[in-house]
């Protein structure tokens, strides 16, 4: 089922009911509802209820989570390569590859998110012995973003 993940839980679109197309064959793949401005505004709504907890926690458990993903999307690789070749009408091992690239992609921000935590106060020489400077990393805040592309998936 096609849906929306906000809040923890998977939600239906409140928009206009939608048909994704096989383009080769032009059947229907599923359907599913659009989301609107409505559903953005309730995942940002949810995702600054969760700010505090989340930013709390440290590089690498955020980490972890990452690597879930990454971990199942890697499991899934051939039920997903499959869907996104119906979906984009692109040959099969195009689509296994783009499957290998999302799990690079959340291994690599896994990464860097284990790697913030021995950034965490890194001392700022700022020449002179009247201040005393560090970095601190922060989560900057919540931002609700509709991007004109699906790659990789």
């Amino acid at each position: 089922t096609m849906a929306q993940f906000i809040g923890g839980r998977r939600v239906e679109g409140s928009g206009p009911e939608m048909q994704i197309l096989d383009p080769f064959h032009e059947e229907t793949i599923c359907t599913l509802r659009e989301g609107t401005a409505e559903d953005v505004d309730r995942a940002v709504a949810a995702a600054t209820a969760a700010l505090e907890e989340w930013s709390a926690l440290s590089g690498a458990k955020r980490a972890e989570f990452l690597v879930k993903i990454a971990d199942a999307v890697a499991e899934a690789k051939p039920e997903l390569s499959k869907i996104e070749t119906k979906n984009c009408g692109k040959p099969f091992p195009e689509s296994e590859w783009d499957m290998d690239d999302v799990v690079a992609c959340f291994k690599y921000y896994a990464k860097l998110a284990t790697e913030l935590d021995d950034k965490q106060n890194t001392p700022v020489d700022v020449d002179s012995a009247d201040y005393k400077c560090s970095l601190r990393y922060e989560a900057a805040g919540v931002a609700g973003l509709i991007v004109p592309f699906n790659y990789p998936l």
